[in-house]
């Protein structure tokens, strides 16, 4: 979706958009990758989620995280997710799910220029109120720029892969994430972060742009 202006070459191979084969193209160079596996069928995702420990669940094709499932810590739950992202690409991808934010790298004619950080909508537990307590005061006290976190379905299940049900009181100091989606639209925070970001992680974006010879990619 990035905009690549007619005066740079686009080069960029076909198998940009296919995360297994990126995945692959990327290690052989180098690149620090998390494990990640093929899966076709349900015996093969939950062989990949018990090589992972703590799994995320995607369509090999697709994007903006459309029927992906991230916290997944079960074998119950890795079947559900598989089916889930077998309703848009017939092979799905389970790899090593990474605590931490969201971070989209902007690299164009091969240098870094943008970095930033999402967040999604969190609740740091009191020991006395409920989740959904919780966030009924985020709603009260954030800040005008940040939406209200509205709890649906898609939360109720995310929070359970955790362990927890809206009702749950979470321990004082606890901090858990309501949900993988992220951004002020939905509750999350965000910030750019080009000028933090370090020495090894910038050379490595740059050589991977390189390696897929695309003007403008966003990883």
């Amino acid at each position: 979706s990035l905009p690549i202006p007619p005066h740079l070459e686009q080069q960029a191979p076909r198998w940009i958009d296919d995360k297994l084969l990126l995945y692959r193209n990327l290690c052989a160079a180098g690149i620090p990758m998390p494990a990640t596996y093929l899966a076709r069928n349900e015996r093969m995702a939950r062989d990949a989620f018990l090589a992972c420990g703590r799994a995320v669940v995607r369509p090999r094709i697709g994007s903006r995280g459309r029927h992906t499932t991230t916290h997944i810590s079960s074998e119950d739950d890795v079947v559900r997710a598989f089916r889930i992202a077998r309703q848009l690409c017939r092979d799905t991808i389970v790899s090593r799910h990474l605590s931490g934010s969201v971070c989209r790298a902007t690299v164009v004619a091969g240098a870094l220029v943008g970095f930033f950080q999402a967040d999604p909508a969190r609740v740091t537990g009191d020991g006395i109120s409920t989740i959904r307590e919780l966030v009924d005061a985020k709603n009260r006290s954030k800040h005008e720029r940040i939406h209200d976190v509205v709890l649906g379905e898609a939360h109720a299940a995310f929070v359970r892969r955790l362990g927890y049900e809206f009702d749950t009181v979470i321990q004082k100091g606890e901090t858990i994430d309501l949900s993988h989606w992220t951004g002020r639209i939905l509750g999350g925070e965000t910030r750019e972060l080009l000028a933090q970001v370090h020495p090894t992680l910038r050379a490595y974006l740059e050589k991977a742009a390189r390696i897929l010879g695309a003007p403008v990619v966003g990883f």
